[in-house]
């Protein structure tokens, strides 16, 4: 039952992993346009200085188009920021509860297999002994 357990909050970090590449690979664009932008040559502090009306006519006409592209850029980028860190902290959750529950299960293979009479033997085909565990039970899965 615990295997189970185990089996479904590994799968449940997996899946958390490939979502997380997902809302990457989804955001990444969007940083790259906003950046790319921004850092442009024509919107450079030195290039905003002119004192010819037409051509301060024309970077106002660009700084009002970006605007409006940022501005309807800003809450998707915001939603896939704020889904970056939830599923963060999600996995950080689901890698903790993987842990306890391995060490649990460690802990009452090591508890089973130190009565009296009993022993675990290894699965010679993955060097694991019979709990998963690649590690000695205190000297009694050796």
């Amino acid at each position: 039952m615990l295997e189970r357990k185990l089996r479904t909050v590994d799968e449940g970090v997996q899946l958390t992993d490939k979502l997380a590449q997902f809302s990457d690979n989804l955001r990444a664009p969007l940083t790259g346009f906003v950046n790319q932008a921004v850092q442009s040559g024509d919107l450079a502090a030195d290039n905003l200085q002119s004192r010819d009306p037409g051509r301060l006519r024309q970077q106002t006409a660009s700084l009002d188009q970006l605007t409006d592209e940022i501005t309807r850029l800003a809450p998707a980028m915001a939603a896939l920021d704020k889904q970056r860190v939830l599923l963060t902290v999600y996995k950080s959750r689901l890698t903790q509860l993987a842990q306890h529950r391995r060490q649990r299960v460690h802990r009452r293979v090591e508890e089973f297999y130190s009565a009296p009479g009993r022993s675990c033997v290894g699965d010679s085909l993955s060097d694991r002994c019979c709990c998963g565990s690649t590690q000695n039970h205190h000297e009694l899965c050796a």
